[in-house]
């Protein structure tokens, strides 16, 4: 015992025996247990029967006014009591505000979580693993407000399939893939204008790729990727100019003098995967590319999976398509941010669709439940859709990584109908049907109201408890004017900021 013993500073001159000695004894334990030397700044003694305790790392208990009780047999308890205050009293605060070591792991599949498989009939059915929280979401959860938009329905705006829908704030962007045109509506979802058309010609696009809009309004800019160029229009419809393209139509604009565009890869022999130019078609940065193989003749690009992009307020993330990896481009370099881990569903590295594999063979040998993601960054969460890329494919998982937590939520299907679940969150708003997340950004969120002309055959599809009388009502009231052959009606989300207070859903 002699040896491991601790001769502590200053206990001679304590007087053993009364008051001070007691708070003497707990500041020093407190000393020797609390490393943050910030978080207790001063114990004073204010009179004979109280001490003044402060601890102003932890704001909502600054300071404490302790009263002593005369009874010498409660005095311990009471400095026992405040004492573990004050050990409370280093802040937890340091947790919430420290910045996250990148990259993340995110597990969301492992090798014992089929429940079920069946090749022939193309179903398998997956159970969520033990780390993961299993649950359905709300949308109050996620999304501060909620609102319907109805697209106008006339002639010159009949939509066969909507592929894209963007939000500026003031109008919607849509793309219609069945007829390849680009239309614009109001935010009300009046009908405006067409942009852009389909040809072979300089201010027309042949394909549509990716999508990017700057601003709004008529002065507002759509960026369209189609090919080996960009086609850039003012949203009113007016052509400003054509950018070349050094790469594919996979591309997002950095910043007023940037764009990163996405390299075909799919000849097995691509020196760069991605490519940083400026708005000349200059080439800024090159990003090798480490995935090299032997491509036969008669094979063809698995168009399933391509280069993503996302952006996350000033940042700009980029996943390869046989990545695991979600990548921050920042100047020169990219740096890992997430790393998604598919477990059994990932695709083998060595299984490539370009190298050739006879797809009926090589499905069955496999397994056709390999995934691919899709993440979207908003405040609080991270927003990762894993799909399938069998042969069969349609097979959909979503997740939730909450930041603030290191959390994973594995989102169990919403249910619409007795026998009826989709991929979405639980529509807590007006009991209305589940919003299905089909087009997400940072800011919002955005579905079809898929099943409207389907409740007046299933009425239960609408629930009775509801929060928003008034967003209850514009439901309702779209519900009774909407014909089978009219436009899709958009369910519009705005995401919740989590920077500050919560925002009450109001009547």
């Amino acid at each position: 015992m002699k040896k491991n013993s601790r001769v502590i500073s200053d206990a001679p001159e304590s007087n053993a025996g009364d008051d001070l000695h007691i708070l003497w004894s707990i500041r020093k334990s407190l000393e020797l247990l609390n490393t943050d030397d910030s978080a207790l700044k001063a114990i004073t003694v204010e009179t004979a029967n109280c001490l003044f305790l402060s601890c102003p790392k932890n704001r909502s208990r600054s300071s404490l006014l302790l009263l002593l009780n005369k009874t010498s047999k409660m005095k311990f308890f009471y400095y026992l009591f405040f004492a573990l205050i004050l050990f409370g009293c280093n802040s937890s605060e340091e947790k919430k505000t420290t910045e996250p070591t990148y990259p993340i792991s995110i597990k969301l599949f492992d090798d014992g979580q089929i429940l079920s498989l069946d090749l022939s009939k193309a179903t398998f059915r997956v159970k969520a693993a033990p780390w993961l929280v299993n649950r359905t979401v709300s949308c109050s959860e996620l999304f501060d407000s909620l609102w319907y938009v109805p697209l106008e329905t006339n002639d010159k705006c009949l939509i066969g399939r909507i592929s894209e829908v963007l939000f500026t704030e003031k109008e919607f962007i849509v793309v219609d893939r069945k007829t390849q045109r680009i239309l614009r509506f109001s935010a009300n979802g009046d009908f405006l204008n067409q942009i852009g058309d389909i040809g072979r010609g300089p201010r027309e696009y042949v394909g549509i790729g990716d999508l990017q809009s700057i601003g709004n309004g008529d002065d507002g800019h759509l960026y369209i990727g189609t090919f080996d160029k960009l086609l850039h229009y003012r949203l009113n419809g007016v052509f400003v100019e054509s950018i070349p393209l050094i790469g594919r139509k996979e591309y997002i604009i950095i910043d007023s003098s940037s764009i990163a565009v996405a390299q075909d890869i799919s000849n097995g022999n691509a020196p760069y995967r991605l490519v940083i130019q400026n708005f000349r078609g200059d080439t800024l940065q090159k990003f090798p590319n480490y995935l090299k193989f032997e491509r036969p003749k008669t094979t063809i690009s698995n168009s399933a999976l391509v280069s993503k992009f996302s952006r996350y307020k000033d940042e700009i993330y980029y996943k390869f398509p046989y990545s695991d990896t979600v990548f921050l481009i920042n100047g020169s370099k990219l740096e890992p941010r997430y790393i998604i881990d598919l477990g059994k569903f990932k695709r083998p590295d060595d299984w490539i669709p370009e190298k050739g594999l006879q797809p009926v063979a090589d499905y069955s040998k496999h397994g056709f439940y390999q995934f691919s993601f899709e993440v979207q960054e908003m405040d609080k969460y991270l927003y990762i859709n894993a799909f399938s890329t069998g042969r069969f494919g349609g097979h959909t998982k979503c997740f939730l990584y909450d930041k603030s937590i290191d959390s994973t939520i594995f989102i169990n299907p919403a249910k619409v109908m007795d026998k009826v679940y989709v991929n979405g969150f639980e529509n807590d708003f007006d009991g209305g049907q589940p919003l299905m997340p089909e087009w997400v950004s940072y800011k919002y969120t955005i579905g079809r109201f898929t099943y409207l002309n389907t409740i007046t055959r299933y009425p239960d599809i609408i629930k009775d408890k509801y929060k928003s009388k008034t967003i209850r009502a514009q439901m309702e009231n779209i519900i009774k004017n909407h014909d089978t052959n009219d436009n899709p009606v958009l369910i519009v989300a705005r995401n919740r900021s989590f920077q500050t207070p919560n925002n009450n859903v109001s009547n």
